[in-house]
């Protein structure tokens, strides 16, 4: 009862004070032919405030004081985290973030706030740098929380930078978080359930793959979210072929211990072209090889040689007598591309990437979509 009570109390009561002082504007007042040099202005410079009262500062800082002391006091007794806080000024006080990384902030909650609390200073002081790092290298509590590669991977190139995508929120990035994201991103590949389909995975190697941003992870370009889902399924799946392709195709084997960077590097140095997606599907159909689930990987800019690869996917099911053959088409750079057709329920196109998409794709392969 005690934690519903305090629960309400932190969510709807406890406030931190209005500021004392605020800055003033003098508003010019418009003609009512709204016109002229003067009229053009519609504000002054901001003039100096009167200082408050020094018993009234007192008594103000008091109540902040207070507020703090009682939300910091209610976040220890219960576990609260950040989402039970209602007043949006009290989560700017660094101590009630510090609160909360001590109590056991959520993985996923704390992953999706380490640029603010690298803002707010957090990083700097080793005992919570200490806990943070800890938590995101506890390969136990990434499969407990059932964090996926792909949201440390947009944590890792969001945070690295500096900056979101969106907003105005800046930071200098801690290099012992940078690693400690790096080293999680390959724990959680532990996370990812193999589906045991055959898979032939094509990956698209064309130059607009490393300047086109990817649609929901946009600090992550094409080439490096390709690398990424490429990576998730070499290192879970028993079986699997991969090439590279643009207006030729090109071998591209996999290493399991290979790293992003390794693989991302590797893709951008084969010299490239257009972008023909029927030539994997075309590679296994003249070599025969038994295919579940054909994955292209690619972004937007798409097209087809004398063959559309949903024409290859009926072929090749036909010559290999392999009629529940599956092709996902991932374009990463959301436009409106379709290479699958609509109609068959064997062939899947996925617009962009979030950490959802390698479970729906999971998913259509074991062909429970």
């Amino acid at each position: 009862m005690q934690y519903l009570v305090d629960s309400h109390r932190l969510r709807k009561e406890i406030r931190m004070p209005p500021p004392l002082v605020k800055p003033t504007h003098k508003r010019r007042r418009r003609g009512r032919g709204g016109g002229g040099a003067a009229d053009s202005e519609s504000e002054a410079p901001p003039t100096a405030a009167p200082l408050p009262d020094p018993a009234v500062a007192a008594a103000h800082a008091a109540a902040k004081a207070a507020a703090i002391e009682t939300a910091v006091s209610l976040v220890r007794r219960h576990c609260f985290g950040h989402e039970h806080v209602g007043d949006t000024t009290l989560l700017r006080v660094p101590e009630l973030w510090a609160t909360f990384l001590k109590v056991g902030m959520p993985l996923t909650a704390l992953i999706r706030n380490l640029g603010r609390m690298t803002m707010m200073g957090l990083t700097d002081r080793p005992d919570l740098l200490a806990r943070v790092t800890t938590r995101l290298t506890d390969a136990r509590a990434l499969a407990a929380a059932r964090i996926h590669p792909m949201t440390l991977l947009d944590a890792l190139c969001t945070y690295r930078t500096g900056g979101g995508a969106r907003g105005v929120a800046r930071w200098t990035a801690s290099r012992a978080l940078v690693e400690a994201l790096d080293a999680a991103f390959y724990l959680a590949f532990k996370n990812v359930r193999p589906t045991g389909r055959r898979y032939l995975a094509g990956l698209d190697v064309s130059g607009s793959m490393g300047w086109t941003r990817c649609a929901g992870m946009t600090s992550v370009d094409c080439r490096q979210a390709a690398a990424a889902m490429l990576m998730s399924v070499v290192k879970v799946e028993p079986w699997l072929k991969t090439v590279a392709f643009s207006n030729k195709l090109e071998p591209f084997e996999l290493k399991p211990e290979e790293t992003l960077d390794q693989v991302v590097e590797r893709t951008a140095a084969i010299p490239m072209g257009g972008t023909d997606c029927a030539l994997p599907i075309l590679h296994a159909l003249e070599n025969r090889i038994p295919v579940d689930v054909f994955l292209i990987l690619t972004d937007n800019e798409t097209w087809f040689g004398s063959v559309h690869p949903a024409e290859a996917l009926r072929r090749y099911r036909a010559a290999l007598q392999l009629p529940d053959a599956k092709l996902v088409v991932m374009g990463f750079a959301a436009t409106q591309f379709s290479i699958a057709d609509p109609g068959d329920p064997g062939m899947l196109d996925v617009a962009g990437l979030d950490s959802a998409v390698p479970q729906l794709v999971a998913d259509f392969a074991r062909g429970q979509l």
